[in-house]
């Protein structure tokens, strides 16, 4: 995959780029116009979860340094490019009906060395919080070490969030 020049990345909200929620073909046939790929939804959970889970940190302890959350790291050189949307014509699993190809889900994962498993119990502490914000679904961590998997996909009938086996 082709690193993209720091200039030729578009800021979709306070701490996150397009790319990091696009697999690079979508982006690379769309660029700016992938958003219309894209939940406005999904972005905003991520963004909410990054200040939440860093307040709650520096609430214990005021001198520990915020935490950035990436998905997608293919623009910077990495290979991340299935954790936010995914590309129909190039599936990840065969047969898969992920909701990552309808823009509800991403796969955050922290910088700094924090483990994601920090980032899950604080999700699990809010719950009910990050619920009423429109998170409904994780993945359970013991299932996938190294990232935590969040959705917003809407079911009625739920009251509280689900969590999941992949």
């Amino acid at each position: 995959m082709s690193k993209l020049n720091k200039r030729d990345r578009i800021k979709i909200s306070e701490n996150f780029y397009l790319d990091e929620f696009m697999h690079p073909d979508l982006y690379k046939m769309f660029g700016a116009k992938s958003t219309r790929y894209l939940n406005k939804q999904l972005v905003e959970i991520v963004e909410l979860l990054r200040r939440g889970f860093n307040r709650e940190r520096q609430m214990h302890n005021p001198s520990l340094p915020e935490i950035g959350f990436y998905l997608n790291n293919w623009a910077n050189g990495g290979n991340l490019k299935n954790c936010g949307v995914r590309y129909f014509f190039k599936p990840h699993k065969k047969g898969s009906h992920s909701r990552h190809y309808w823009s509800f889900c991403a796969d955050i994962h922290l910088t700094a060395g924090v483990d994601e498993k920090e980032l899950y119990d604080h999700i699990l502490r809010n719950k009910d919080y990050y619920f009423r914000k429109g998170l409904t679904t994780l993945e359970d961590y013991d299932d996938t070490p190294g990232w935590v998997h969040i959705s917003i996909e809407w079911n009625p009938w739920d009251d509280e969030i689900r969590i999941i086996k992949p």
